[in-house]
């Protein structure tokens, strides 16, 4: 805002308006551009595997070659034991797609407020609507779980004991809703802010506003997803420490308080996201699909 002469003017448009939503006209590459992108689609995977094999089999400690000459066969070696302990599996997709379907029913029937976005100039400034019902879904979803806990019909800690399954299955899954989300966008011919090249283009992404009938697929897998998942993982540590122990230690209790309290803070907080940065302006792409999906609860746990 500038004052002069007891004038107060504006040059930004209205804070209604998503000035930051136009279409490149000097397309600039980020992240180091097509190799950049390909070296994170490749690299954060394994990173994830690295970290669940260094807790997994040793403490949390790092696992390392012996020397540089076993590189090759460590690589070997870590790829074996991985796939042994976390390949994909029919329980890990039942547990994770099962959580994920589960939470788009909801998203559809629970009650909640409509809230608007952003004017966005790529839709002539139309504002889309958002049912914002993340709060009711996630109590929904907590006494659910623990329905089914207490009764035996699916007890939390099979989820500790698929973690790496049900890891493998999120890292899937996200680069198929990302190819699909691609192939969908372009054969509509309806791509955004698009770079030209198929790699950089499927991991930054080349569609705005994706959406499933009134569900908007990139506040619901930023929200609805990731944070949930990441409780339940650490309610699912307590419950089965609990059974081995007799005890749940109280950093542990601490952990699942944090994980409760930060998840419930963001369901809470869903209509203060629509008007964000990643709603109004990030693509839907394999790098906010992955970090939602797979990246975040499955990283953030290890605390």
């Amino acid at each position: 805002i500038v004052m002069s002469e007891g004038q107060v003017t504006n040059p930004r448009p209205r804070d209604d308006v998503a000035f930051e939503d136009v279409t490149d006209n000097s397309f600039v590459y980020e992240f180091g551009g097509p190799i950049g992108a390909a070296a994170m689609m490749l690299g954060f995977p394994l990173l994830m595997a690295y970290q669940f094999l260094c807790v997994y089999d040793n403490g949390g400690h790092f696992l390392l070659p012996d020397s540089f000459g076993d590189i090759a066969a460590w690589a070997g070696r870590m790829g074996q034991r991985y796939w042994e302990i976390a390949a994909p599996s029919w329980t890990g997709a039942r547990i994770y797609l099962g959580f994920t379907f589960f939470m788009v029913g909801l998203a559809f029937v629970c009650p909640g407020p409509v809230m608007y976005g952003y004017k966005l100039p790529s839709l002539g400034g139309q504002r889309l609507a958002y049912k914002c019902n993340a709060l009711w879904s996630w109590w929904v979803a907590v006494t659910t779980a623990l329905a089914l806990h207490f009764t035996g019909l699916f007890r939390l800690t099979q989820i500790v004991d698929n973690l790496g399954p049900i890891m493998s299955v999120a890292m899937l899954w996200s680069f198929f809703l990302a190819g699909a989300v691609y192939a969908v966008t372009a054969a509509r011919n309806a791509k955004h802010r698009a770079s030209g090249n198929v790699i950089y283009d499927y991991c930054m992404g080349v569609c705005l506003n994706p959406r499933i009938g009134t569900l908007d697929m990139k506040l619901f897998t930023e929200l609805r997803v990731p944070w949930p998942m990441l409780f339940f993982i650490s309610l699912s540590c307590a419950f089965k420490q609990y059974e081995e122990l007799g005890r749940v230690a109280p950093e542990l209790v601490f952990m699942v308080l944090a994980h409760w309290l930060y998840a419930n803070a963001c369901n809470k907080g869903e209509e203060c996201v629509i008007t964000s940065w990643d709603i109004f302006y990030e693509l839907e792409s394999w790098y906010l699909l992955f970090w939602n999906l797979a990246g975040v609860p499955f990283s953030y746990c290890y605390t």
